[in-house]
């Protein structure tokens, strides 16, 4: 950047700077008609609504710690910035500590509006993974997964619109990979889930009916109340402001009290660490399947799975297991415990007879799914063992998953069928 009128301000917390930009050679400017109908979900044309009476804005963003608004005209000066401050209070946009920085911009917002939208049809090239107006650049940014090879298309695709071709700047930036933690519908055994609870983040187990009633099992740890029936409510993947999208609610939970078993003094005791969540409404899910990213990943393509076609109560001692979660993957191991008494750290509570494997798992696992594949070498069919809920560090530094075993999760909330179409379990 280069700085106008160094060293002085102009007002109070306003310095002008002009800002440069990366982009294609050549082209003129072109007129633009501003854009003054905002659809709720287009941010930039609520910006472009709200800035309308703004001459020359050409975007705004804010400081990497929020404190501070830059502000891009194209005539700056004092009044501009304040206005466009103003205007932009109610989409976020105005920094703490009422400190302004202007920037020249080359182009309105409006006008970069009007050309990102027509540029959308350079989709249909070569190796384009994105398209966004860069309010740092003051430019359309368009992302390429292999700029040198097939940047020259774009520059003849953005000439043909009409659009200037130094407005448009091309960025290296590689092909969009879906997650485990990514949205999926229907849904889906081992992907992200929240809720009510004061946990960030955990992971859906088993796609099931429950009483004829469609939904999923996870922990009962990540619930709004563990061992309660609540009624919390669960989203998939994020829980959105306004908490609309809810994908289920709770209906069943694992009990915890002190007359289970041998229960010991001052605690709550269960079996499993399980619950039920019932579908909302239009909610489908997709009974029987688990997400099948590759091993120690979480990338996934939205369509490969695991088909699970039979459930057991647990798994045997040094047998194989599987699981996948929202923040470790697709991780493998051995059993390394079968029926071992765990308190769960930061409670009351002592669960019996839990199982232990080798699998890495981590913050954010909890309520993955843990299964035994049963053919090769498809490996697509799994019989169901558990559902995960914590780990520990053994001697040996090596972190072991936990799960409670698939008998004692339905003896906690009751019968299930977590099996695909053409199986029972």
């Amino acid at each position: 950047m280069h700085r106008l009128n160094a060293g002085r301000s102009i007002g109070a917390g306003l310095v002008l700077i002009a800002a440069t930009a990366v982009a294609f050679t050549g082209g003129g400017v072109a007129d633009a008609d501003p854009v003054t109908v905002a659809a709720p979900w287009d941010r930039d044309a609520q910006e472009v609504a709200a800035t309308k009476h703004v001459p020359g804005f050409g975007g705004a963003y804010l400081d990497a710690d929020g404190s501070t608004t830059h502000v891009l005209l194209t005539r700056p000066d004092e009044e501009g910035a304040a206005r466009s401050r103003a205007a932009l209070a109610g989409l976020g946009l105005s920094g703490g500590t009422g400190k302004t920085v202007v920037h020249r911009a080359d182009y309105t917002f409006a006008q970069l509006k009007i050309w990102r939208d027509a540029t959308r049809s350079v989709f249909a090239l070569p190796s384009v993974t994105s398209l966004e107006i860069d309010e740092r650049r003051n430019r359309v940014v368009v992302g390429l997964e292999d700029p040198d090879r097939h940047s020259a298309a774009v520059r003849a695709a953005v000439t043909r619109l009409g659009i200037p071709e130094a407005a448009v700047t091309a960025v290296r930036r590689g092909a969009v990979t879906m997650t485990v933690r990514d949205q999926t519908r229907p849904l889906h055994g081992g992907t992200q889930i929240v809720s009510t609870a004061a946990l960030p983040t955990c992971t859906l187990g088993y796609p099931a009916t429950r009483q004829g009633v469609a939904g999923f099992v996870t922990n009962s740890h990540c619930s709004a109340n563990r061992g309660v029936v609540d009624n919390g409510r669960f989203w998939q993947p994020t829980r959105p402001a306004g908490d609309g999208g809810v994908v289920g609610l709770e209906t069943a939970d694992t009990a915890v009290n002190a007359g289970l078993f041998d229960c010991p003094v001052n605690r709550r005791c269960a079996s499993a660490d399980a619950n039920f969540v019932a579908a909302q409404t239009g909610v489908n899910i997709s009974q029987g399947r688990i997400a099948r990213p590759a091993v120690n990943s979480t990338n996934w393509n939205g369509t490969d799975t695991f088909r699970v076609t039979a459930a057991d109560g647990g798994a045997a001692l040094n047998s194989a297991v599987q699981k996948v979660g929202r923040t470790t993957g697709r991780t493998t191991g051995t059993v390394t415990g079968t029926c071992v008494d765990f308190t769960v750290n930061n409670t009351d509570i002592y669960l019996f007879c839990q199982q232990t494997a080798s699998y890495n798992s981590a913050g954010g696992d909890s309520g993955s799914p843990v299964f035994r594949v049963t053919n090769s070498p498809a490996t697509n069919d799994v019989t169901a063992v558990g559902v995960n809920w914590g780990n520990f560090v053994n001697g040996a530094g090596v972190t072991n998953g936990i799960f409670s075993g698939f008998g004692p999760v339905e003896r906690e909330i009751g019968a299930l069928n977590i099996c695909a179409a053409g199986f029972a379990c």
